[in-house]
């Protein structure tokens, strides 16, 4: 008898289990490539950095990595940016130089990232605060 309470309340916490990881399933994303970043725009630029946003373009709350290439400086990869968040800002950058921001999601590291979403733009030669006159 003894044997037979052991054996119900195994399989009772399996099939608990067992529900519990099928909901999980049906409430986080796949690991399959989400849709990309949807309306990305440069919404600041200085002299070293580019600040960007974008809308959110799936069901789920995806992560985002960034790609940063200089072009001015003959295609200079930048370490790959992380976030969170629906907004960047991109420090760090040449002055005057023509860049190219590829913004990713993704669900978890390990798995597929999403198309970029592809835009340019040049940080500024100069700040008009930064002009000094004689």
């Amino acid at each position: 008898m003894q044997q037979n309470i052991v054996t119900a309340f195994l399989t009772a916490l399996f099939a608990l289990a067992l529900s519990a990881i099928t909901a999980l399933g049906q409430t986080s994303p796949p690991c399959v490539a989400p849709p990309p970043p949807a309306n990305l725009t440069v919404t600041g630029v200085s002299t070293n950095s580019i600040s960007l946003s974008w809308a959110l373009s799936g069901p789920y709350n995806p992560s985002y990595r960034i790609d940063v290439k200089d072009i001015t400086a003959g295609g200079f990869m930048y370490p790959p940016l992380y976030t969170n968040t629906l907004q960047y800002t991109v420090g760090g950058l040449l002055p005057g130089h023509l860049h190219e921001f590829k913004v990713y999601a993704y669900y978890y590291l390990s798995c597929p990232l999403s198309s970029p979403a592809i835009i340019n733009q040049a940080t500024a030669t100069f700040i008009v605060e930064d002009i000094v006159s004689y």
